[in-house]
């Protein structure tokens, strides 16, 4: 799955795995796992936030696709705040893309 962001949609994602990234280790083994892959997505937009650019291409295997909506749909962000809109927009074409 291919995630085409702008700048500013880019830039609040990397953000936000960085913050998540470097939260204490969650005890169970389930959350473990999805935050051990949240951290290869976070080095994935790391290894692209160093060059400014209009518009970014993010491709999410199904695993990573996966690991982002089990844990940000917990996340309560306002669905009328930018932040919120992108999130939902994301996990709302996980599920279509992959019955999630």
């Amino acid at each position: 799955m291919k995630l085409k962001l702008t700048y500013s949609g880019f830039m609040f994602l990397y953000e936000l795995l960085r913050d998540e990234t470097f939260k204490p280790e969650p005890k169970e083994t389930i959350a473990k796992i999805v935050r051990l892959i949240l951290v290869g997505l976070y080095k994935k937009f790391y290894s692209k936030a160093h060059t400014k650019e209009s518009k970014y291409n993010i491709k999410l295997n199904p695993v990573e696709a996966l690991a982002f909506k089990l844990y940000f749909r917990a996340h309560s962000f306002p669905n009328a705040s930018f932040e919120g809109n992108l999130i939902n927009q994301i996990i709302t074409s996980i599920h279509q893309k992959y019955q999630l």
